[in-house]
């Protein structure tokens, strides 16, 4: 009898062991699987050459002082405006280091009607500039597809005064003008290649002596531009 029961454990006993250990051996654990992470969106990248068309309005302030000949002569000191639209080209760089973008632009600019004319009231003298431009640096800080930026430089100035007498012209003075330049503006990358800006820029020109058909006179001359453009990224 104790055989019999002997033998019946040990059969339980390994008949259970084996089941148990089928099913150690069969279980399937679940493999974890790593999250899936998105790729961080490639930001824009500013570094490259460019060559753009803009266009704009411009707010000219003239200053016209006449020598102590001049005066003499009964010619008087005046001031006036000389407003205009323009449009004209550029051509700049720009590097990317991180998010801070440095660069140099130069642009030309001519007034629309071929020139910008104003009268120096109650003098006989006009004032005529055919067109103006900078060379220029620029300093920004990339956010993605925006670039708020500032920029200076030198500025050029053609600006021509003549002098009429019963309708005809007796002199005419024409100088270009180099000054300064001091502005701000806003850059958006519209697809990988095109770019459109909006830009304002203050510029100086100082005073320039002018001779005149009695003596001389100084003008000085300072404007302020808005302006907008379409550039293409190479």
């Amino acid at each position: 009898m104790r055989s019999i029961l002997s033998l019946a454990f040990i059969g339980l006993f390994g008949t259970s062991a084996g089941f148990a250990a089928d099913a150690i051996i069969q279980r399937d654990d679940p493999v974890p699987v790593a999250p899936v992470v998105a790729a961080p969106a490639k930001s824009y990248d500013w570094s490259g050459i460019y060559l753009g068309v803009d266009g704009g309005y411009k707010w000219n302030s003239l200053k016209f002082d006449p020598n102590s000949v001049a005066k003499k002569a009964g010619i008087k000191g005046d001031a006036f405006k000389m407003n205009s639209t323009f449009g004209g080209v550029y051509l700049g760089y720009n590097y990317q280091i991180d998010n801070w973008v440095i660069g140099a632009e130069g642009d030309a600019q001519l007034y629309f009607g071929g020139k910008d004319k104003a009268a120096a009231s109650g003098n006989g003298r006009f004032a005529a500039s055919r067109g103006f431009g900078s060379a220029r640096v620029r300093l920004g800080y990339a956010m993605d597809r925006f670039l708020p930026y500032v920029t200076g430089g030198a500025a050029f100035e053609n600006l021509e005064i003549s002098s009429k007498k019963d309708g005809k012209v007796v002199a005419r003075d024409n100088k270009t003008r180099v000054g300064y330049t001091l502005g701000a503006g806003l850059d958006y990358a519209i697809t990988e290649k095109w770019i459109g800006k909006v830009e304002y820029q203050f510029m100086d020109f100082g005073k320039k002596s002018y001779d005149l058909d009695i003596g001389s006179a100084d003008l000085s001359s300072h404007s302020h531009t808005m302006r907008v453009g379409l550039s293409y990224k190479f």
